[in-house]
């Protein structure tokens, strides 16, 4: 999409509802006693910040994982183990399974 897209207009209301509802879980689950008023505020702004990251880059490495795991899948569908090795000598079957995984790797990544 392009940049001019509603995509990001969606992502950042998203990573706002994000942040407000990690403010709101420590809002509620923190004794106000801990601390003195205004350090507290500050500390559930600085915490629910934090959260908000660290769960964005979660669903971040979470969806590159997923696509280098579709990209293995992919490549590892394309090749026929069996019937390759039916028409290689076997002297050379070592040096074609190291070609051919040196191969599925560079595709990967």
């Amino acid at each position: 999409m392009e940049k001019n897209s509603p995509k990001i207009q969606v992502r950042i209301i998203a990573i706002l509802f994000l942040w407000s509802s990690f403010f709101q879980f420590i809002w509620i689950f923190w004794d106000r006693q801990d601390l003195p008023k205004p350090l507290y505020y500050i500390s559930i702004v600085v915490l629910s910040f934090v959260s908000t990251v660290t769960f964005n880059s979660f669903i971040h490495t979470r969806e590159s994982t997923r696509v280098r795991l579709q990209k293995a899948v992919n490549a590892f569908s394309t090749f026929s183990f069996i019937t390759a090795k039916k028409h290689i000598k076997t002297e050379n079957i070592e040096a074609y399974e190291k070609e051919l995984l040196s191969g599925l790797h560079d595709e990967i990544n």
